[in-house]
């Protein structure tokens, strides 16, 4: 999984660690040093190997990320500058702090990283998390198909969908998740609201190996038991399955025209995550705005979803969590950091929360009734335009 051009990373300065080996979990603890901001001891985990390009993060002490936890690369030309990890934005209800970072993509021709952060710290390599095979359904048919490439963004247009409420949806098994280390099992609740997260971590040129990435993240290092948000939309538009769920994504079944569907329960909103969808724009969006065909495909989704939810996609609705009982007003799509203090879905997307919202508006208008779920394979939809480009 390609990420990241290495030019960019390249310290003034080289140097390298002594090299400590990958052991069962690529955790060899950092020792101890000088204090960061809250007063914790650094240290430094030494140069740990890496065998594929793919995401890097830490397991830290519970709260303990902040911008004196930071990873650098070995490259062919020296190392990289030091970079800070992100903090997860994601949670499950039933769990507290998470004891992780946010993931880095690897940049190309990296060959080791190296972390420091508090006392405790452990390094942590994600991978593109490919099948147990060392292969993958979406390689073997990009590869059959003669549609692998290793230079460019690939293009997953012909990719095998599933029909969601007219939404063409790559399944799971299609991105090549690796259900073995899927440990969380569903349970579904009334969905009430849809929330906008970005990733943070670049899609990559290979974004089912990201999807894999991310899978193996989320469920092992984060804890979550399996990937935390229900849909993943990639630069070029395509639509990706991310929390298991029953026979078509996102829902316990096929939704039925004028019922609430039930969906799956995700980790992207701690503490609010039952009746909560999550869909997820693949890239930071700080200081970027989403590609014209990932924004299309964005508006396409939460145009039909909020149909199916019977929402008005711009104005708010009464949540009531199912679990506590707790309710509050919120709009019908929020952004990510509506419900809590994080930066998701960045700055620039979450400004731009109020066009998106009046454009699924005008979308779902033109839809009627919306058409109930097939679950079948289906063509891709034609792409909404950026109504504010």
């Amino acid at each position: 999984m390609r990420s990241i051009n290495r030019r960019s990373f390249l310290a003034s300065s080289a140097g390298a660690a002594s090299a400590v080996g990958l052991g069962a979990a690529m955790s060899g603890t950092v020792g101890a040093g000088v204090a960061n901001a809250q007063g914790l001891p650094l240290g430094s985990s030494g140069e740990v190997p890496l065998p594929n390009p793919g995401l890097v993060g830490v397991e830290a002490p519970a709260g303990s990320v902040d911008a004196a936890t930071q990873v650098r690369f070995a490259l062919p030309e020296g190392w990289s500058d030091w970079l800070p990890f992100p903090k997860p934005d994601g949670a499950r209800d039933d769990q507290g702090a998470v004891p992780a970072s946010g993931a880095v993509p690897s940049p190309d021709g990296a060959k080791a990283f190296e972390v420091r952060g508090p006392q405790g710290t452990n390094p942590v390599y994600a991978g593109s998390a490919v099948g147990p095979t060392g292969s993958s359904a979406v390689d073997d048919f990009l590869r059959e198909t003669g549609q692998l490439r290793t230079d460019a963004l690939v293009n997953y247009a012909g990719m095998p969908t599933i029909d969601v409420l007219g939404i063409p949806v790559v399944p799971r098994w299609a991105w090549g998740a690796d259900e073995s280390i899927t440990w969380w099992d569903p349970y579904y609740r009334e969905a009430q609201v849809l929330t906008v997260h970005h990733s943070v971590t670049p899609a990559g040129w290979d974004t089912a190996a990201t999807m894999r990435a991310f899978h193996r993240y989320h469920t092992l290092t984060n804890g979550w038991g399996d990937i935390g948000y229900q849909l993943v939309i990639d630069p070029a538009g395509v639509v990706y399955q991310g929390r298991r769920s029953g026979p078509i994504p996102v829902f316990q079944g096929i939704p039925i025209p004028g019922i609430r569907p039930q969906a799956t329960v995700g980790a992207h909103v701690g503490g609010n995550n039952s009746g909560n969808i999550g869909v997820c724009l693949m890239g930071d969006f700080t200081g970027a705005m989403p590609s014209p065909a990932q924004w299309g495909s964005l508006i396409n989704v939460l145009a039909r979803l909020s149909a199916a939810l019977n929402l008005n996609p711009a104005g708010g609705v009464r949540y009531v969590n199912p679990e506590s009982g707790a309710a509050s007003d919120r709009w019908a799509i929020s952004g990510h950091r509506d419900w809590m203090g994080t930066g998701c879905p960045g700055d620039m997307m979450y400004n731009a929360l109020g066009a998106v919202r009046g454009q699924a508006a005008a979308a779902r208008a033109g839809l009627g009734i919306y058409p109930g779920s097939t679950g079948i394979p289906m063509p891709p939809m034609p792409e909404i335009p950026n109504l504010g480009s």
